[in-house]
């Protein structure tokens, strides 16, 4: 019996050392390279930024395609004044993906090796897909910069945009729209269409301008200060915030 069982044992080794080695497996998908072509058609994107007080800024994009085929969105990776792609945390931020064409959901899937792509496969006859997702603001320093309080605003599109793969930025047109809270005031450098209530809908523009054009939104703007000032403003009533919620024990001292 010791005999068979060496004999086996050494019928395996010498099989594993003559066994091809170990290789990668392919990748399930490709992102397509960007190519300098004008995508068609313009990207509907409505951002509502209402709900101040849980920090939940809800997107809506209508995205058109051509028939057929399979569509990959990215997430942006790098920001603009970074020297490195700093969005890996932000991704993390972005909830409750839904893509559907006519009502009908799509499968969308993860990439498995750029985390800032989704694949989706489209119907055939299918002009345009909706997207719909939730950007989770971080609700305090613990978890990023705060964007948010209830009182103002500091909106980077980068942040709430999913963006067809294979174009470059500048070469994507998107009609931007925020909606914000009534009697909010704001700051951009975005040219605005028309203002009703709370919406605000923005001439169309490329990717690249749009990302590159934060909104500074709040109660209580004062249009006399630049953005650095806008900047301070915020800063100053977040520290506030802080010290009220460290007098309740919430919070440590900044």
């Amino acid at each position: 019996m010791r005999a068979i069982t060496a004999a086996l044992v050494c019928t395996a080794l010498l099989g594993t050392a003559h066994s091809a080695p170990p290789q990668s497996a392919p990748p399930t998908a490709l992102v397509p390279a960007p190519k300098d072509s004008l995508y068609p058609g313009t990207i509907a994107l409505t951002v509502d930024a209402s709900n101040m007080t849980q920090d939940i800024i809800v997107v809506h994009e209508t995205i058109p395609v051509a028939k057929g085929g399979t569509l990959t969105l990215l997430y942006p990776e790098w920001r603009p004044g970074n020297h490195s792609p700093t969005a890996r945390t932000r991704i993390g931020r972005v909830a409750g993906l839904v893509v559907s064409v006519k009502g009908k959901p799509v499968a969308w899937t993860r990439d498995p090796v750029n985390v800032y792509a989704f694949h989706l496969p489209l119907p055939p006859k299918a002009t345009s897909v909706d997207v719909d997702f939730q950007y989770l603001a971080p609700t305090s320093g613990d978890y990023g910069r705060k964007e948010t309080t209830t009182n103002i605003l500091t909106l980077d599109w980068d942040a709430v945009v999913l963006y067809p793969a294979g174009y470059y930025a500048r070469q994507i047109r998107i009609e931007p729209r925020l909606i914000v809270r009534a009697g909010w005031q704001m700051a951009t450098a975005l040219e605005r269409v028309s203002e009703a209530g709370d919406d605000r809908h923005f001439r169309a523009t490329n990717l690249q301008t749009l990302v590159d054009s934060p909104v500074y939104a709040g109660s209580y703007p004062d249009r006399r200060c630049g953005c650095r000032d806008f900047h301070n403003q915020f800063d100053r009533q977040r520290r506030q915030c802080a010290r009220d919620r460290l007098v309740r024990g919430a919070l440590p001292e900044l």
